[in-house]
Parts: structure tokens; C-alpha cells; sequence
């Protein structure tokens, strides 16, 4: 991360993801993100298996508080999307938790886990002890 100061003089971070260009030689900076604090990180950055321009990447931090976890940046288009919206109860808190994402073969969907302990029970899916495994298609 990179931390700069606001006008406030507060620290404020920013994820900042790189790709290495055999061609130039280099880092080429791809995009940067800030989300709030306390969980402001960004992980789990993937590749499609089928698009070099498709990046997938989380909100990092604990599940039970992150809002919004799974996300899709285009290089090409430039285009930052959340690609699942978390349910969240009359009073703002999140009744879903994600995690443990990875791309499909085939570069068409994700597949992640949704807690069985989440506020929101688990609906259908695979379901190994207390993980239950979701596919979100993407293309």
C-alpha cells in the first residue's frame, strides 16, 4: 500500500497493483484503490485464466464486516466493478460473508465460499461442513 495525507493531514491508503511488461522492462502501475478503514486492503488479485485484461480482486478483512468483497478490474476498459453485492439487514449489517475466491477454469465465473455461519443462511450449493461453494458468472 501507499499512504498519502489528506487535506485533514490524515493518512489515507491506497492499494496500488502492478504488472510487469516483458516488453518494456518494467512495473507498470494497472490502478489503485482506497477503501475505508479499518479494513482498507485489497487482495487475492487473480488473472483470468482466458483474459490477461481481467483482474479479480477482494476487500480483504474480516468477512463478517466486509461489505462488497469480490471485485473485477479491466485493464483494457479501465473499468473498477463489484461484481456481488452482500445482503445486508434493515440495520446495515451484512447477513452474508464471502471469502476463499478463485477464477473457473474456463475464465467465466468465480467460484468463492459463503459461510454457513453467515446471519443469512446458505440457500443451495455445495456444501462441505461449514462452507458453501457459490459460482458467479462473469461473462
Amino acid at each position: 500500500y501507499n499512504g498519502r495525507k489528506n487535506e485533514f493531514g490524515r493518512i489515507i491508503r491506497f492499494v496500488e497493483m502492478f504488472r510487469y511488461s516483458i516488453n518494456e522492462g518494467k512495473l507498470v502501475k494497472v490502478f489503485e484503490k482506497a477503501f475505508k478503514e479499518p479494513f482498507w486492503d485489497a487482495g487475492h488479485v487473480m488473472i483470468s485464466p482466458t483474459d490477461c485484461n481481467k483482474l479479480f480482486y477482494c476487500h480483504e478483512g474480516n468477512s463478517h464486516y466486509v461489505t462488497n468483497r469480490l471485485w473485477m478490474y479491466d485493464i483494457g476498459k479501465q473499468t473498477d466493478k463489484n461484481i456481488a453485492k452482500q445482503d445486508m439487514d434493515e440495520n446495515g449489517c451484512l447477513t452474508e460473508c464471502f471469502g476463499h475466491e478463485i477464477w473457473a477454469p474456463d475464465g467465466k465465473g468465480l467460484y468463492f465460499v459463503k459461510y454457513s455461519d453467515s446471519p443469512k443462511k446458505p440457500f443451495s450449493a455445495l456444501i462441505f461442513s461449514t462452507l458453501v461453494i457459490y459460482m458467479i458468472i462473469i461473462i
